[in-house]
């Protein structure tokens, strides 16, 4: 029973799809075509949800992928970016050691600097004193020699007195005026004046 209705059914439709080709191909009736066209309409609607979720999946891959390559960039980025500000901190930090250094070295420069000077002035003081003395009376020579209270200085006025005196073609005083000096004086600059030679 149920096979007969079937049987039926399926001829009826078929039936009413032949007419309707019929009136269609005769142009009576294009329904036959529009049921045709909803038809393929639905299957074509179909495929093309089907086709717009692959492409929506294909697109969503494609996204992932390059959402992935930014998300490396960046993170190579990041670390080029922390490399660059490490090399930053050491630059900074030699740049500040050379400073100091540079900064040192030219406190050294001055310092030779005036050391020269104070030693250019210093001879041209012991140059200027033992041409005073050599031109002096030798006990008055003695009395002033005595007065300078540092032995060091009274040394390199007696051997500048021996130049003076060398430049002039004359003999050396020294000798005299160490015998018009107190005896302890004159010993203690003579035993000074072997040692520093």
């Amino acid at each position: 029973m149920k096979a007969k209705i079937f049987l039926l059914t399926t001829a009826n439709i078929l039936a009413v799809i032949i007419i309707l080709f019929f009136l269609d191909y005769f142009g009576v009736s294009d329904l036959y075509s529009t049921i045709s066209n909803s038809i393929s309409g639905l299957f074509t609607a179909a495929k093309t949800e089907r086709s717009d979720e692959s492409i929506k999946l294909l697109e969503r891959d494609e996204l992932e992928k390059v959402y992935e390559s930014f998300r490396m960039r960046e993170a190579d980025l990041q670390e080029k970016a922390t490399n660059l500000n490490t090399l930053a901190e050491k630059l900074a930090k030699e740049k500040t050691m050379l400073e100091q250094e540079k900064k040192s070295l030219e406190n050294t420069r001055e310092s030779f600097e005036q050391s020269k000077k104070d030693h250019r002035s210093r001879e041209q003081m012991v140059l200027n004193l033992a041409n005073k003395f050599a031109n002096m009376p030798p006990e008055k020579a003695v009395e002033r020699i005595l007065e300078l209270d540092n032995d060091v200085l009274i040394l390199d006025v007696m051997d500048g007195i021996d130049e003076v005196m060398a430049e002039k073609g004359q003999n050396s005083i020294v000798p005299y005026l160490y015998s018009l000096m107190p005896k302890e004086d004159a010993s203690r600059l003579m035993k000074k004046s072997t040692v520093t030679d």
